[in-house]
């Protein structure tokens, strides 16, 4: 399944809310920016989904990476 796939199915969807620091609230600002620069024709939507996958998808890779044992 592709990232399109996934923001084209708006009957499965399921609304999600957060809260988020006011730094937190910048660094967004900054990538939706960023991104509507990359995709001009995106409409708000599709960004935000698009930016909550890529995070989706950093959180599972960042927990398939192995642990480091610690050292003495």
């Amino acid at each position: 399944m592709s990232m399109h796939d996934s923001l084209s199915d708006d009957d499965e969807r399921i609304p999600v809310t957060v809260c988020i620091t006011p730094a937190e609230a910048v660094r967004l600002e900054l990538l939706i920016a960023a991104y509507r620069d990359r995709h001009p024709g995106a409409d708000d939507t599709h960004v935000i989904d698009a930016i909550f996958l890529a995070g989706l998808a950093a959180a599972e890779l960042t927990l398939c990476q192995p642990v480091p044992e610690p050292t003495a």
